[in-house]
């Protein structure tokens, strides 16, 4: 299943990010239309299609590229590969997130701040938990990406999955493996 990058800035520098964050791009809106419509002339129907970036909710015309994937007959879901801060910090965004039907593809690495220091450099765990809250008020689906990095949160996979498993509104976790 396609994965577009729409953007390359993010608003951390995390020690274990793959992508190389320049924050010198946003795809226009004809580009992403243009490979969008190409992709369904090419598969037909798609299961899934997967928004990502660096942080793609910070594409300034966001809701407008997602708005056009999501209205698109033949794409089944439409994922957005995010680190949940948007979500946790507006309400409003959360809101229409749902409304578009949406699918959040969560970076959830674990369920202890220091991890996060470690992984991500930043105290996240306060977001991800408000993040959370407004996914389960609007019950957007949400798949947990736990990136797993041995000695830092390997041991706790079991609690992220346990954790995950408690909440309806987390339909999979897909396991990452950090990469250096």
């Amino acid at each position: 299943s396609p994965i577009i990058e729409i953007s390359n800035h993010c608003d951390f520098e995390c020690p274990i990010c793959i992508v190389w964050n320049e924050n010198n791009y946003n795809m226009s809106f004809e580009e992403f239309k243009k490979t969008i419509d190409g992709l369904i002339e090419k598969e037909g129907t798609l299961e899934l299609c997967l928004l990502s970036g660096g942080e793609p909710t910070l594409h300034p015309e966001f809701f407008k590229l997602a708005e056009y994937a999501a209205n698109k007959k033949e794409i089944k879901r439409v994922l957005i590969s995010s680190h949940g801060l948007k979500i946790a910090r507006d309400d409003e965004f959360a809101k229409k997130f749902k409304e578009l039907g949406l699918y959040l593809s969560l970076q959830f690495d674990s369920l202890r701040n220091d991890n996060y220091q470690e992984i991500r450099g930043a105290s996240l765990l306060q977001n991800k938990m408000k993040c959370l809250e407004r996914c389960e008020k609007y019950n957007i689906p949400t798949i947990f990406v736990p990136t797993v990095a041995r000695g830092f949160n390997d041991k706790e996979l079991g609690e992220v999955v346990n954790f995950a498993l408690n909440h309806d509104f987390v339909t999979s976790v897909t396991i990452q493996p950090a990469a250096y």
